[in-house]
């Protein structure tokens, strides 16, 4: 049997999030580039999640389950992360959702540069009550700073070292790189992926931001 090998891996740790999980997934299932797979992992092995689950794994082969126990949502990335596939790893949330052009949009940029390790965009924020509106700035939630970075693996270190410039679904990251990192570490129980992005920072060779509100 022909192993299919996608070309993006997106890591989603659902923890008691089925009652949000259809957003995410089927933003996936709207992007223009199809060639993708994502895995989900129920990371506390709550029911509702797996049922919410098992109706995009039955309905679509790109979508792959996985059960843990709760060790909080970086180890569940980590479990994903030992199975993916994918030459880029998008990272997203349970109750996230991607725009339809970004995969198109990221990969066009990668294709056109290949020293390009980390591809990002802005974020826009919504609440449960309003789906459909969207916010650049949400209690304590802000874009402010974050926009616009782009440049070598040293300069994406440097405006690390001042505060963190991604939120988690905003890169797309070569896989292999966070292979070589060893993905998320557990001795951070919070602020774990400002840790990731850090040490990424090492060996990454060029960043670059994308201002497209497609690509969100």
């Amino acid at each position: 049997i022909m192993k299919v090998v996608h070309k993006i891996s997106v890591i989603i740790p659902c923890y008691n999030y089925g009652r949000f999980l259809s957003d995410a997934c089927d933003s996936l299932l709207a992007q223009s580039m199809t060639d993708w797979e994502c895995i989900l992992v129920n990371n506390g092995r709550f029911p509702d999640t797996k049922e919410a689950a098992n109706v995009y794994v039955n309905r679509d082969s790109r979508f792959k389950y996985l059960e843990s126990d709760s060790k909080g949502p970086s180890m569940a990335r980590n479990e994903g992360l030992a199975i993916a596939q994918g030459e880029y790893i998008q990272f997203l949330d349970a109750d996230d959702k991607l725009s339809s052009q970004r995969f198109s949009i990221l990969m066009n940029l990668f294709n056109s540069d290949p020293i390009l390790d980390l591809v990002y965009s802005g974020v826009k924020y919504f609440t449960t009550e309003e789906k459909d509106v969207y916010f650049d700035t949400l209690n304590d939630l802000s874009s402010k700073g974050k926009l616009g970075h782009d440049g070598s693996g040293e300069d994406m270190y440097n405006l690390l070292i001042r505060g963190n410039i991604f939120v988690i679904n905003s890169p797309l990251i070569r896989r292999e790189i966070l292979t070589i990192i060893g993905g998320f570490s557990s001795a951070f129980t919070h602020l774990e992926d400002w840790d990731l992005w850090l040490r990424t920072s090492a060996l990454i060779r060029k960043f670059k931001f994308t201002g497209d509100e497609n690509a969100l």
